[in-house]
This record gives structure tokens, C-alpha cells and sequence, in this order.
């Protein structure tokens, strides 16, 4: 999960200008309310993580906060091991 946390964290600096502390303090959909920056912060966590994440997963209104994000990233990534 180190790996997936360090991948979304640098994200969220990139294209959101947030710290990962200040990421966790603010509602996931506070933080996406430019979709253009949405769509490139996805792109880039599938990039480098080399995943494809499901359309379900990116309802906005479903994901409370960044450690519920860094979960369903993490529980995906094991899925695809397996």
C-alpha cells in the first residue's frame, strides 16, 4: 500500500497543489471539482501504478476521503496480482 499512498500522494501535489496531510483533510469531492484535472490525476495514478481503474471506482460523490481512494487502489492492484 506504500507504493500506491506515494503514487496518489504525488499526484495530488501535481495536480491539485495539496500535501498529502492537507489532501486528508478535505472531502475527495472538495478537491476534484475540475474534471480536466480529474481525468489527468487518474491518468497519471494508472500510469504509473499500471492499472486500469474502473469507471465505479471514479463516482466522485462515492469516495469520502484520499485514504478510501489509496484502499480501492491498493485492493484493485492486489486483485490484478492474482
Amino acid at each position: 500500500m506504500s507504493e500506491v499512498r506515494e503514487v496518489i500522494k504525488n499526484a495530488f501535489e501535481i495536480y491539485y497543489g495539496l500535501s498529502y496531510e492537507e489532501s486528508k483533510k478535505v472531502p475527495m469531492k472538495d478537491i476534484f471539482i475540475d474534471s480536466f484535472n480529474f481525468i489527468r490525476f487518474i491518468v497519471d495514478i494508472e500510469s504509473n501504478l499500471e492499472i486500469e481503474i474502473p469507471d465505479n471506482y471514479l463516482i466522485i460523490n462515492d469516495l469520502p476521503d484520499v485514504e478510501t481512494f489509496i484502499r480501492i487502489i491498493s485492493n484493485l492492484l492486489s486483485n490484478q496480482s492474482e
